[in-house]
């Protein structure tokens, strides 16, 4: 009967260093597929804000700035007793429309940050893709492991 060379110790060393070596190289792989899946496809930048109504807006919003002037005589007396009936509704009005102006300037440069900075972040996508050195290290440390199975 022939005497083994080798140990049921070094047989189990070895066993674990092969599955250790499985684990680094399936890592190594997973890492490498993780690297190279496709980019997914990115929106297109949205459009400027619009601010086609903005100067409008800032020319227009002050009501009160057409009171009638002052008349004489009883259509005068009758303007003066509309004026007064309309007015706190008009002021009502124009005191809406100053905040109301007041938030869209305030905010104008606001949105065209934003709009200007999301464009940007999509256009410049191409940081996101693997660089080619990147891949090239994967690739080394995968052979590194297969080195482990015949080498």
């Amino acid at each position: 009967m022939q005497k083994r060379s080798v140990s049921e110790d070094d047989l189990r060393r070895l066993k674990n260093d092969r599955e250790a070596a499985d684990r680094r190289y399936n890592e190594a792989l997973s890492e490498l597929d993780a690297a190279i899946q496709a980019v997914p496809a990115f929106p297109h930048p949205p459009p400027a804000p619009d601010e086609t109504q903005i100067t409008p807006l800032n020319a227009s919003w002050e009501i009160l700035a057409a009171r009638p002037a002052p008349g004489s005589g009883w259509r005068g007396r009758v303007a003066g007793l509309v004026w007064r009936l309309v007015e706190p509704s008009l002021a009502r009005q124009q005191a809406f429309n100053a905040a109301l102006v007041d938030h869209v300037n305030r905010n104008v440069a606001a949105h065209r940050d934003a709009s200007r900075a999301t464009a940007a972040l999509v256009v410049d996508r191409s940081r996101l893709r693997v660089a080619p050195q990147d891949l090239r290290d994967l690739q080394i440390e995968q052979m590194r492991c297969v080195q482990h199975f015949v080498g």
